[in-house]
């Protein structure tokens, strides 16, 4: 088959596969949102039902009308907490959340097709069978230890490792990864060959990874051959979770990469947790100062503590817990102006 005809081939299937997304919303994963909270300023913090590890893609449905992406930008996503910030660059935020609308945020998984209909139709001309035959006997691909190969599992292997170009398909948990993949990569590495193991998403690529490197560890003829911290490179940006398991794994550029956006992300959420504390303790403040102007010592001090309560212990809020415990009354007053007569752009995210 020539290369014209791979690449007419590659082209129309996705576009097939767009249009049957499109008719039947196939690609779509749909995210409840729990609870919502708006700024002034556009931003919006969403608590999400179940986790969205990666937010390329996504759109929002509010009371059934859509919002694509080029409405807002993404500010942060953190699938342990389940919680995604955006900022809308279009519209009203008051007018799109008003009431209490229902909030959904759907994944359009179409974006990857997309990306893949734009390669082919760029590099399609490139796109051929491999040169190469390659033929390997039974004797050549010994199964993991202790693992026992159904038919289907030996005829996958049998047939990838004697075929140009294969497609092997299987139902979650039928070994695809760990029994019939890691056999073949350990079959070529014992060649001296290298593999490259390739997926459209960061998840899928990890997902892979982890599952040969559980399979690689399981065998002890397989991990003398593999160095698991030497002899596999992850390419690529790996999500926080893969680099504190694989760290000698990662590309140090990549890993450098993703802790600061980490410690970005750290630090938005320490703004949110102290702008929150805050508006906590204002209403106190505000008592404690007029039970002070009252003369009612107790009332005050019961207030000031309250108060303290709400700040918690942060050295950031060392003055103004010191001037409650001392019930200084000018020291307060000044503290509160301070506290709130300046420009929050975090205020009320959270």
């Amino acid at each position: 088959m020539r290369s014209d005809e791979i690449k007419g081939i590659c082209i129309k299937s996705a576009d097939d596969m767009l249009a049957y997304s499109e008719l039947f919303g196939a690609s779509e994963s749909v995210v409840r949102v729990r609870s919502f909270k708006l700024s002034g300023r556009g931003h919006v913090l969403l608590q999400l039902d179940t986790p969205v590890a990666d937010p390329s893609g996504i759109y929002l449905r509010v009371n059934g009308d859509v919002f694509e992406a080029s409405c807002f930008e993404i500010s942060f996503c953190d699938p342990r907490s389940r919680t995604l910030a955006l900022r809308f660059v279009q519209g009203r935020t008051d007018v799109i959340f008003a009431g209490e609308p229902e909030v959904e945020v759907v994944v359009d998984l179409s974006f990857l097709v997309r990306k893949a209909r734009d390669y082919y139709e760029e590099f399609g001309d490139l796109v051929r069978y491999p040169d190469e035959t390659p033929s390997f006997l039974p004797s050549d691909y010994p199964f993991p230890q202790g693992s026992v190969p159904t038919e289907q599992q030996r005829e996958a292997v049998r047939t990838i490792l004697n075929s140009r170009l294969s497609y092997v398909w299987g139902a979650p948990g039928t070994g695809k990864t760990q029994l019939v993949l890691a056999t073949c990569i350990m079959a070529y590495v014992r060649r001296g060959r290298r593999v490259a193991v390739i997926a459209p998403t960061n998840n899928s690529v990890e997902q892979v990874l982890r599952g040969l490197v559980s399979a690689i560890a399981g065998d002890p003829e397989y991990s003398r051959t593999i160095d698991l911290n030497r002899d596999i490179a992850r390419i690529g940006t790996p999500t926080p979770g893969f680099i504190r398991d694989f760290p000698g794994m990662c590309e140090p550029r990549a890993a450098e990469s993703v802790s600061k956006r980490e410690e970005k992300d750290r630090e938005v959420l320490e703004n949110i947790i102290m702008e929150r504390r805050m508006d906590r303790a204002r209403p106190h403040i505000m008592d404690c100062l007029a039970h002070m102007s009252a003369d009612d010592k107790k009332a005050a001090e019961a207030a000031a503590a309250k108060a303290t309560e709400a700040l918690g212990h942060s050295s950031v809020f060392y003055n103004v817990n010191a001037c409650l415990s001392k019930l200084d009354e000018m020291g307060l007053e000044y503290c509160a102006r301070r506290m709130y007569a300046r420009d929050r752009p975090l205020k009320d995210i959270g």
